[in-house]
């Protein structure tokens, strides 16, 4: 006597699309918690607050052996873009191989900020008077693209801004900036 029971050696069609729906359902919100863009603006802010760190080191090395800083009491200077040689002449070489640039350098920023329209790094010192002076007080400052990566060195909270002695640098999140230690 024949047994007629059938065994089945593979997934039906709809085992197979239910699965399917599934994984989408579950990518769909496993991409949806998980900020792609929002991750890449925190590695980017990660980048700008760790370069600011190292002009101010070569700002300082440069400092000890000249007793005073670059001078640049005229404007905010972006430090990278053509026309800007105070501190790739100063610093360059000497004190730091590569001077570092904004990730996002010279793109435009969703709001203007200070009067300032483009990512980059600005660079401002306290006016001199002179022939061959030396700046006492400067401001490194660049834009952050999440606010809460501004917080801890929000421009309007260092010492020189604050005080006015780096004139014009009195802005609020999403500027970040580093000073010389007073």
């Amino acid at each position: 006597m024949k047994n007629n029971t059938h065994v089945s050696k593979g997934f039906t069609l709809i085992e197979l699309l239910l699965v399917v729906v599934l994984i989408s359902v579950l990518s769909g919100v496993i991409l949806s918690v998980v900020n792609v863009a929002g991750l890449r603006a925190r590695s980017r802010d990660t980048q700008r607050a760790g370069d600011l760190k190292r002009i101010q080191t070569a700002l300082e090395l440069y400092f000890s052996d000249n007793r005073g800083y670059p001078q640049n009491s005229s404007g905010w200077l972006n430090i990278v873009s053509s026309g800007s040689d105070i501190l790739n002449t100063a610093l360059k070489g000497t004190y730091i191989q590569v001077i570092p640039e904004d990730p996002r350098n010279t793109q435009a920023m969703s709001a203007s900020a200070c009067s300032i329209a483009n990512y980059g790094y600005y660079y401002r010192t306290d006016t001199c008077v002179g022939a061959g002076c030396k700046a006492s007080r400067y401001v490194v400052t660049t834009f952050m693209e999440s606010a809460s990566a501004a917080e801890s060195s929000t421009c309007n909270k260092l010492l020189n801004c604050s005080s006015g002695a780096v004139p014009s640098c009195n802005c609020a999140v999403p500027c970040y900036g580093v000073e010389n230690p007073l």
